[in-house]
């Protein structure tokens, strides 16, 4: 961006479009735009993780990763009624590798889910456009995918929204469940959250919180177990260095000597 904008005239009209306004692109935005109007659409704070949009439900299910195949074939169940489907009748199903999105695929056509589609990076360009275009026609289809469908498709009427698997950072949390709760409607967000999530722990409880969504009593453990384990690390890595420099030290006085 920085290569393509100093190949254009100063005196231009420049705006820039973003979903979440992370501390880096606000950094960003200082030294590309000169006095910019903000215009937003939530309370502006750079500094501040993302907020989802207030018409998305959000619920976790902590759960192990054993039993995880279990419990998303338990929420499919449970979303077959209506009290889901304000936003739409399809749903969209987050899995973090293609290998995952095939696996699921294959389970809920195994179970009896006929309107199933995947959709990731291995996929052709005309097979991403196939599962996609069959998506949107389909008013009660079911899509798993990685994060390639995460930014940027417009999929009307999605009324549900399941993350089979946890992204690797918040931002993609938000940007995922953002396929839900669009022009107006309601969504639901089901994620299903397990100890190898930990290092997202914290962060998932200050989104779930700032959106007033219930924290689960076991995420919270997970989030504390998370903290020992940082806090020993750190003790850890401090001995470690402490030691270090001991034996430098004394390394020094037997050479004076």
């Amino acid at each position: 961006v920085t290569e393509l904008l100093s190949l254009v005239r100063r005196d231009r009209q420049s705006l820039l479009f973003s979903a979440t306004w992370p501390i880096n692109l606000d950094e960003f935005s200082k030294r590309v735009l000169s006095n910019p109007v903000r215009v937003s659409i939530t309370e502006y704070r750079a500094r501040h993780l993302p907020e989802p949009a207030k018409r998305i439900e959000q619920i976790v299910r902590v759960c192990s990763p054993s039993s995880r195949a279990m419990l998303l074939l338990e929420v499919l169940k449970e979303i077959k009624g209506e009290n889901y489907k304000r936003g739409g009748g399809r749903t969209l199903i987050f899995t973090l590798t293609k290998k995952s999105a095939e696996y699921v695929r294959q389970l809920l056509q195994i179970t009896g889910y006929e309107h199933v589609r995947e959709m990731h990076g291995d996929l052709s360009q005309e097979q991403r456009v196939a599962a996609l275009y069959g998506f949107r026609n389909d008013p009660q289809g079911i899509l798993v995918a990685t994060d390639v469908a995460a930014r940027g498709l417009d999929i009307p009427d999605v009324g549900v929204v399941i993350n089979y698997e946890m992204p690797q950072g918040i931002d993609h949390y938000v940007h995922r469940i953002g396929r839900t709760g669009r022009a107006g409607r309601r969504g639901v967000a089901f994620s299903l959250f397990t100890k190898n999530d930990m290092m997202l722990s914290e962060k998932f409880i200050q989104v779930l919180r700032g959106s007033k969504a219930f924290v689960p009593p076991e995420l919270m453990e997970i989030c504390a177990e998370s903290r020992q384990q940082r806090k020993d690390r750190n003790r850890r890595l401090r001995e470690k260095k402490k030691a270090k420099v001991l034996q430098i030290a004394t390394s020094g006085v037997l050479a004076s000597e």
